[in-house]
Formats: C-alpha cells, structure tokens, sequence
C-alpha cells in the first residue's frame, strides 16, 4: 500500500499514484492534526500533493519535502 494510515499519521511509501488521491483527502479531513511521512516516498501523483497542500499549507509541505 502507497500510504499507510495509523491513526491521525500517513506514511507514503515508494510511488503514490493517483488513485490514492481520494482516499487521501478523506484521512485529511477527518484529522485535526494530520501527520505526514514522506521519507520513504519516491514519487507523489501531483493529485496527492495538491491535497496535501490544500490541508497543510505551503509552508509545511515545503518544509516536509524540504523544498
């Protein structure tokens, strides 16, 4: 599985298509402080990123994938 949920933390491993996207945003919103792991993801559908921008912010995915 691309993303592992645990609780209120997801874990993005290897490639994350498209096909996560929704159930992504249905992890997001039901969090009130959602955690993200990222380290072990080698490529993220454009799709998932958008979400997590929308629910994080700028700053904090900037700051995640330390860009």
């Amino acid at each position: 599985m691309p993303i592992q949920y645990d609780g209120n933390k997801a874990v993005f491993k290897d490639i994350v298509t498209v096909e996560e996207a929704e159930s992504l945003v249905q992890w997001l919103q039901d969090q009130q402080k959602p955690e993200i792991d990222v380290s072990q993801c080698e490529h993220m559908h454009s799709a998932c990123l958008q979400a997590l921008l929308v629910f994080l912010g700028k700053e904090e995915i900037c700051q995640r994938l330390s860009l």
